[in-house]
């Protein structure tokens, strides 16, 4: 038997083993609104492990373990928003409990739609979250270009320490931030959070900024130089075509993590004049009949612009973030 055949022996038995255990569990433990959901994720590990038997001896570049993971993931993914649907669809009064919704009703999502602290803190998140991306980006397209043409001594340390910035964590940063803030007498104001944003956007847009240059055949911008064309000729002929979708993928990216950031717009911000979504979301109080369910009804509505977004630029969002850098 060959390597090939005792992995995908070996992921198979682990997919059946899996699904054995989520069905009986389903089965024994589980009530009746939520048992099916076991006994489908019980039968996708089956249909998982079978898959593997049948393509254990083949050629095909069939990996079972992978299959796997992707499965786990989807089910790890799927569940907690599933859980957040049904506390957000919850009838006042009901704590629910089971993932399947029961007496659903749509009054928290219009409760937290109707409400003029969650339609201020939209227009906070669209003003400092679009403000700071705008500058990230005009500031990160001309240093990764500088990065990725220049060869200059200790590019590979500035790369590092961007890379540095943009892993630490937030939550340090958000305590210097909010006392410099109160300082300048900028506290719980759309001015402080769009600089200190920039934290948050400038490395990320810097990033991905490099990964996109990367991927430019920059030999036809030697051979257009060449050939005699100008800076708008280039710029329209070499630079456009490439870098044109990607930069707009890049743009919504940024916007999009600086919208869903909470450290900062909790730490910035203590009033609806300057807090943003998540972080209004975060403090949602008496306000509404059900403190939970309307969190949840807020979650999932601004979760819609992104799901949007992957759905419609998931191949881009592939192309840009799933190969190396240089």
């Amino acid at each position: 038997m060959t390597p090939s055949v005792r992995s995908r022996m070996w992921a198979s038995g682990v997919s059946f083993g899996f699904g054995f255990v989520v069905a009986n569990y389903g089965l024994v433990v589980v009530p009746r609104p939520d048992q099916w959901i076991w006994l489908a994720a019980a039968a996708v590990f089956a249909a998982t492990g079978a898959l593997g038997v049948v393509f254990a001896d083949s050629g095909s570049q069939f990996s079972v373990w992978a299959v796997l993971g992707f499965v786990l993931l989807i089910g790890f993914t799927l569940i907690p928003f599933a859980w957040a649907f049904s506390v957000a669809v919850a009838p006042a009064g009901v704590r629910p409990g089971s993932v399947w919704p029961v007496d659903a009703t749509s009054d928290n999502f219009r409760a937290v739609l109707d409400s003029g602290s969650f339609g201020h803190a939209v227009l906070n998140s669209l003003i400092v979250a679009g403000t700071s991306t705008l500058i990230a980006v005009v500031l990160a397209v001309f240093a990764a270009y500088a990065i990725v043409c220049s060869r200059f001594r200790g590019r590979r340390a500035v790369y590092a320490l961007i890379l540095g910035v943009l892993l630490a964590p937030l939550v340090v940063l958000a305590g210097p931030m909010a006392g410099q803030a109160l300082a300048f007498g900028l506290y719980d104001t759309r001015r402080s959070l769009i600089v200190c944003y920039l934290a948050l956007t400038l490395p990320l847009a810097l990033w991905l900024f490099v990964s996109l240059f990367s991927r430019i055949p920059w030999s036809l911008r030697d051979a257009a130089r060449t050939d005699g064309a100008t800076r708008f000729q280039m710029f329209g002929k070499v630079y456009l075509p490439v870098v044109g979708p990607g930069l707009g993928v890049v743009t919504f990216i940024v916007f999009f993590v600086a919208a869903n950031d909470l450290v900062l717009g909790l730490a910035l911000g203590a009033t609806d004049k300057s807090m943003p979504v998540p972080a209004t979301i975060a403090s949602f109080g008496g306000e509404f009949d059900n403190v939970s369910a309307a969190t949840a009804a807020g979650g999932l509505l601004w979760f819609l612009p992104v799901l949007f977004f992957v759905l419609v630029f998931q191949r881009k969002i592939v192309w840009l973030l799933g190969r190396p850098n240089r």
